[in-house]
């Protein structure tokens, strides 16, 4: 939601033409948009899948100990739960990579349209180089 705000604001103040760098960065920050909303339900599911797990390891044992059976399902459960623990690390590292990278081009992006130290008319053939739009 957040991105596409930003992308909405920027298409609508500055008009970037087709072929302009601005256009492309945008286009590069679409795809990372795309990335990163198609790696979310992956962590979800392993999220998901660590807290069903958690229940069931983590429940009180009786004060005598477990069986062999139970003991042995514990075992597994247990190793169930390591095994989806590592994938939902891997799912919030690949989650949170694209953010960051997701990130860091809305700020070049925003470097582009915000020099903040030239004039006007500076500004005005910097924003026509960088939008493809003479103004």
């Amino acid at each position: 939601m957040l991105y596409e705000t930003f992308r909405a604001r920027v298409v609508a103040e500055y008009q970037p033409a087709l072929d302009s760098p601005l256009m492309w960065a945008l286009l590069e920050a679409d795809e990372l948009h795309a990335r990163h909303e198609a790696a979310r339900p992956a962590h979800t599911a392993a999220v998901g899948e660590v807290q069903k797990l958690r229940t069931v390891v983590y429940k009180p044992v009786p004060v005598g100990g477990l069986g062999s059976a139970k003991a042995a399902e514990h075992a597994r459960h247990s190793e169930e739960l390591r095994a989806a623990l590592e994938l939902e690390t891997a799912a919030a590292a690949e989650l949170n990579r694209l953010y960051q990278a997701l990130r860091a081009k809305q700020q070049a992006i925003v470097a582009m349209i915000a020099p903040a130290t030239v004039d006007d008319a500076a500004r005005r053939e910097i924003m026509a180089g960088v939008t493809g739009r003479v103004s």
